[in-house]
């Protein structure tokens, strides 16, 4: 079998190229970053963690009893807790 070959207009082959550069390196940032990222969180960082607004992040931890570390009034969200407070209110 023979393989296709054929050639992109130059100022696309760039765009490609460089699109794909930028999603590599979008890539390994975020490897990086959740290899380096602390165990706990901020309340601002839980709710991105989650996916929800900072809003619906306050509400659950008022509603649900969403678990908190807190120390001389500073407040913390365990990674670990966010994952079992997903997995308990899955369906």
């Amino acid at each position: 079998m023979e393989a296709l070959q054929f050639k992109l207009p130059d100022e696309l082959a760039t765009a490609v190229t460089n699109l794909a550069k930028d999603a590599l390196k979008t890539a390994v940032t975020e490897v990086r970053n959740n290899q380096q990222a602390p165990g706990y969180l901020k309340a601002k960082e839980a709710s991105e963690y989650l996916g929800v607004s900072r809003t619906t992040f306050n509400a659950w931890v008022k509603k649900h009893g969403v678990k908190t570390v807190e120390i001389d009034g500073v407040r913390r969200y365990s990674r670990a807790s966010l994952d079992e407070f997903m997995k308990n209110h899955e369906h």
